[in-house]
């Protein structure tokens, strides 16, 4: 993905949130449908950046942290809730 070569850091702090702990009773599953929305956007959203001429590496990692700080409130709001991930539908800019 060109954001990493931007500088976004997949496997950063910034990227990640714990919803429940496993030692707390929750567990860590996989969330495809979560990802995929995640991935779509990125998508379109790469694919409009390319046709107006402003992509590039920096502004896909300045894109994808701008999702990040904008579902973290959005897993914030299902923590402790019993909710998945996997089943959320995300509102993203």
């Amino acid at each position: 993905m060109d954001a990493i070569a931007g500088g976004f850091e997949l496997h950063g702090k910034n990227n990640g949130m714990a919803i429940l702990s496993t030692a707390a009773g929750g567990e860590h599953a996989n969330h495809p449908r979560y990802t995929d929305q995640i991935v779509d956007f990125m998508n379109d959203w790469a694919k409009d950046a390319k046709k107006s001429g402003v992509y590039s590496p920096e502004a896909a990692k300045a894109k994808l942290d701008s999702v990040v700080k904008q579902i973290t409130p959005q897993l914030q709001k299902i923590k402790g809730t019993g909710k998945k991930v996997n089943e959320m539908k995300l509102t993203l800019k």
